[in-house]
């Protein structure tokens, strides 16, 4: 599995997969200070995007 991250000389740049963990991670703090009901809504509403985005396969046609 490749690293989210690359070297840029001496800096380490976010590849766009770190960019997208460092979002799920926030989503996840959002959702887990949310009461139980919202917290079931946004379990839920998360399912039907992670389905719609398993649907349309990936952007690239090679899988991940």
């Amino acid at each position: 599995m490749p690293t989210p991250t690359v070297l840029n000389d001496t800096t380490a740049v976010l590849t766009p997969r770190g960019h997208l963990v460092v979002q799920l991670f926030r989503v996840r703090d959002a959702i887990r200070r949310l009461g139980p009901a919202d917290r079931a809504w946004a379990a839920d509403a998360l399912i039907l995007l992670l389905a719609e985005c398993r649907a349309a396969g990936p952007a690239s046609g090679k899988s991940a």
